[in-house]
């Protein structure tokens, strides 16, 4: 890893770096004008071919109507007596002339068939054919469909159904009146033989395909491609274009209009797409041969950047090794002077003196830092004691140095607590000197302060126990918290500090009993989810109320 963040490998990273950068630029920069170079004449040599058979397929079209035309206003026909056996002859023989042709007959005005080659379809009515509609107006050129009237009669030769596509043209008379339509079918499968002829057999072993595409782009030619050719959402109206991947392959894809006569009738194209791979076969033999010179050209690069990265790189790892000996406690260790490069020289003089300034001030800054050290050592631990002072203070009350009330507060919230989780139950005693105010009137208030340090001194020495806290709860008032207790256990402690006062005997002569005397109220609960711990304090307070009412110096629970 050292290695790999080193300063002769990342030079020599750097070197191989651009020239492979350099190299794949110039192989894509040359593959890219190839291969535009190569796709404009492959796109040329494909649309010459569509065009090619789109002109063939023109020009049969051409054939077939003007055929259809001449048979129209042949003299048999244009003397009007079709009933003659002669008639019926002359169209099986002209039929017969052109091997597509899979029926040809004549229709009188009234859409019946009075005369068809081998009498096919004959006495038929034909009124409603496209065919024949259009071809009492005008010569009609109809786009390929399936069979309908002659699909039993001539049957379909392989999976392909039977499909025709339909010539007519209108039959008039000496006046010019329409006198009936002449019209034929052609067998669909004409259109291979078509292509087949039309098509160089060089683009075919290219992997050229050729599809007859009619209205709404939908595949006429071949069969097998109808509906399911993976043709391009948009079809180029002329010329050619690479599509985007389709049928997980890119296609270079060429299109011509069919401009028959009467083409308005069809909205043919020629659509011919060879794989963008089989196009540009050039291009990849380009890229391969790049590929072979360019791998060795920048290995060489990459030698040479190796071997400038060791000649720059060996004065400034040799300042390096120094650096870190340095680091590590050798202080003896000197940076080399001599370089054959000036601005390393200078820099290995700059760093030696400014190494030997930072080991003084280091030196230095050590002494510092360890007298720095016994100080804050020496006022972290009167920091410290100054705090346990202060905790005490804040939490112990000044004249009789019980818990003051904070402390007893955060002792119920936390015993509360405890209580809850362990389902112990929990007491409180609270405590009140009876008739105070009258003895602070007659005594004075510095008797009743030492009044209250007697009895903080005679709590503290009553409650002693773990689980037990007593504090000052404010004025005359103080508070015993018991945890782990029950309401016998604690009405005995009660009792206990109620006889504490009785043997005390603080004198107090405006006290019936003579002496100063204190009333209590005990409560004791096990803590739910519910209650909180101020309800124990209330209940505790009125027992002691309780106590008062009866006469105090008693214990109330």
């Amino acid at each position: 890893m050292r290695f790999v963040n080193s300063f002769r490998f990342r030079l020599a990273a750097l070197f191989g770096a651009l020239a492979l950068v350099i190299g794949l630029a110039v192989t894509l920069s040359v593959e890219e004008l190839a291969a535009r170079s190569m796709t404009a004449s492959s796109g040329e040599q494909l649309l010459g071919v569509t065009r090619s058979i789109a002109g063939t397929l023109t020009a049969n079209l051409g054939e077939r109507t003007r055929e259809i035309e001449l048979v129209a206003a042949s003299p048999i026909i244009a003397e009007g007596d079709w009933d003659r056996p002669s008639l019926r002859v002359w169209m099986d023989a002209v039929k017969s002339s052109y091997r597509p042709y899979a029926w040809m007959g004549l229709a009188d005005v009234s859409g019946r068939v009075v005369v068809a080659a081998d009498g096919l379809l004959q006495g038929g009515d034909v009124s409603q054919r496209p065919w024949f509609v259009t071809g009492l107006e005008r010569t009609f050129i109809g786009d390929v469909h399936e069979a309908l009237l002659l699909a039993e009669k001539l049957g379909s030769d392989g999976a392909e159904p039977l499909r025709f596509i339909d010539f007519a043209a209108p039959v008039t008379g000496p006046g010019g009146e329409v006198r009936g339509v002449v019209a034929t079918h052609l067998h669909w499968s004409w259109i291979e033989s078509v292509v087949r002829e039309a098509l160089p057999r060089a683009a075919s072993d290219a992997g050229v395909e050729v599809f007859v595409v009619g209205a709404n782009d939908e595949v006429l030619y071949p069969f097998g491609s109808a509906g399911r050719a993976a043709l391009p959402l948009e079809l180029p109206a002329r010329g050619f274009d690479v599509t985007e991947a389709v049928d997980e392959m890119a296609w270079l894809v060429a299109s011509a209009p069919v401009d028959a006569p009467l083409a308005e009738d069809l909205a043919w194209r020629i659509v011919l797409r060879q794989p963008v791979e089989m196009a540009l076969a050039e291009v990849t033999d380009l890229r391969r041969n790049l590929l072979l010179i360019g791998v060795p050209v920048i290995g060489l690069f990459v030698l040479l950047g190796w071997w400038f990265a060791v000649a720059f790189s060996r004065p400034v790892e040799e300042l390096a090794r120094v650096a870190r000996r340095i680091d590590e406690g050798d202080e003896a260790a000197s940076f080399p002077e001599r370089s054959g490069i000036h601005e390393l020289r200078h820099l290995a003089i700059s760093l030696r003196g400014m190494t030997a300034t930072l080991i003084r001030r280091r030196r230095e800054l050590e002494q510092t830092n360890q007298s720095l050290e016994q100080m804050v050592a020496s006022r972290t631990a009167q920091l410290q004691e100054a705090n346990c002072r202060l905790e005490v203070l804040s939490s112990t009350d000044a004249l009789t140095q019980l818990a003051n009330r904070r402390r007893f507060d955060a002792a119920l919230a936390e015993e509360w607590a405890r209580a809850r989780r362990n389902g112990d139950a929990l007491g409180v005693i609270l405590i009140d000197l009876d008739l105070f105010k009258a003895y602070n009137d007659g005594y004075g208030h510095v008797a009743g302060d030492a009044c209250l340090r007697q009895v903080g001194a005679l709590l503290a020495g009553k409650v002693r126990r773990a689980g037990e806290l007593a504090a000052r709860y404010g004025g005359e008032e103080f508070v015993v918290l018991v945890s782990q207790t029950d309401k016998v256990a604690l009405a005995q402690l009660a009792e206990f500090i109620r006889q504490a006062f009785e043997d005390a005997a603080i004198e107090h002569e405006d006290s019936p009993f003579g002496h100063v005397t204190a009333s209590l109220g005990i409560a004791v609960c096990v803590p739910d989810g519910e209650a909180a711990p101020a309800a124990l304090v209330e209940r505790a307070d009125a027992a002691l109320y309780r106590a008062k009412e009866a006469g105090r110096n008693r214990v109330e629970a």
